[in-house]
């Protein structure tokens, strides 16, 4: 049964898109469009037993926004009849909202970056009771590279994260898919594996990536994860255009969950621990993650950017 929790009227929201070029290693970024979403999904139904659960995402039109981590945990519905806000155009790009909710209860905070390469950075928080409904957010883009001469390396996704659990029956995931076509079919339509990062204290945690490694603290319910996927290396050739794919998926129920970049010295321990090598070509990585506005200076900041918000289906 999903309970119905009273649904918060303070609201602060806002985005702001913009495209620019730019180049990493040796491919040439032609640039890309991405969305974000925040929501707030019931969270029923038996435990999954199975592996991690993916719906349909209308921008990237494949099954990569996370529902449930499996491993025994319940299923979260974050389709898009659970959206409270989307946003998005050309990249980069950045939303945030405070407040509001739907009929499965209130929105904590939330806010998210998508860089012109489609990495990511998010912070969003959930403070209502535990169980019945958790706060989500959705960042997914669509980004293009050509390859500038015969490209040679292992492309890597990483994904770093630090949250904390609000209770013993809080819990926390985060997802991240990547997908990579390109005109010369040296990627063969790669779909990595899944990237699954979740805590809820219990002996049920998931932690999925070709390589991984997790701190959790059950005193302070304090969690750092690490997943990476990397691929052998590759010869790109010269010309060769790249079409990445990619969504990150978190929520919260109640806790707060924050993204990492590589580069982290909190994750320098992890990355020891995981015994991974990071690809010559990171296509699609978190990054550090951006504050959550107060909502003082949320009500201010959407005041002034108001007329930059475009909303848009998109999950």
């Amino acid at each position: 049964m999903i309970r119905i929790k009273p649904v918060s009227v303070a609201v602060a929201s806002c985005a702001l898109w913009t495209g620019v070029a730019a180049t990493q290693g040796a491919l040439l970024n032609l640039g890309g469009t991405g969305v974000v979403v925040f929501g707030v999904a019931p969270i029923g139904g038996p435990p999954n037993p199975g592996g991690p659960v993916f719906i349909h995402n209308n921008l990237t039109d494949r099954f990569d926004i996370l529902s449930s981590p499996g491993n025994g945990w319940l299923t979260a519905d974050t389709s898009l009849t659970n959206n409270i806000q989307e946003n998005g155009g050309p990249l980069p790009g950045f939303a945030f909202r405070v407040g509001g909710g739907n009929v499965n209860g209130p929105f904590g905070a939330g806010v998210a970056t998508i860089d012109a390469f489609g990495n990511v950075g998010f912070a969003i928080s959930d403070a209502a009771p535990a169980g019945g409904s958790g706060s989500y957010l959705i960042a997914s883009s669509i980004t293009q590279y050509q390859s500038v001469g015969n490209t040679v390396g292992a492309v890597t996704a990483a994904l770093g994260i630090a949250g904390r659990l609000a209770s013993p029956l809080s819990s926390l995931a985060v997802s991240l898919r990547i997908e990579i076509l390109d005109t010369a079919n040296v990627f063969l339509g790669v779909n990595s594996p899944p990237q699954v990062l979740a805590v809820g204290g219990g002996l049920n945690d998931v932690a999925l990536g070709d390589f991984w490694a997790t701190q959790f603290n059950p005193l302070t319910g304090d969690f750092l994860g690490l997943s990476i996927d990397t691929t052998p290396v590759l010869n790109i050739p010269n010309g060769d255009i790249l079409t990445v794919r990619t969504t990150l998926t978190a929520i919260g129920d109640p806790s707060t969950i924050s993204s990492l970049g590589l580069d982290d010295p909190l994750l320098a321990p992890l990355l020891a621990q995981s015994g991974a090598t990071i690809g010559d070509l990171v296509l699609s990585q978190s990054v550090g993650a951006p504050p959550i506005p107060a909502p003082a200076t949320a009500a201010i900041v959407a005041t002034l950017f108001a007329g930059a918000l475009r909303r848009r289906r998109a999950a």
